[in-house]
């Protein structure tokens, strides 16, 4: 599985991918009426590794809960 995969994975479930400043985490996902989010810091991410590695944990956690 690549980064590809699951940034395509990510918009076919019309999940948010959003880039943006994390105080403690380099990822999280939100949500919340709805609103489906996956929040990471690409500051923190140093190599696609990383970034695939994040995305993937957050993606899993997001769709476990929203079909559970």
């Amino acid at each position: 599985m690549d980064l590809e995969y699951i940034e395509d994975l990510i918009n076919r479930e019309n999940i948010n991918l959003i880039d943006t400043y994390l105080e403690d985490t380099a990822g999280a996902y939100v949500n919340y009426d709805k609103i489906n989010a996956i929040l990471y810091d690409s500051s923190k991410l140093k190599t696609s590794a990383l970034k695939k590695q994040t995305l993937a944990e957050e993606l899993r956690s997001l769709l476990w809960r929203l079909y559970l």
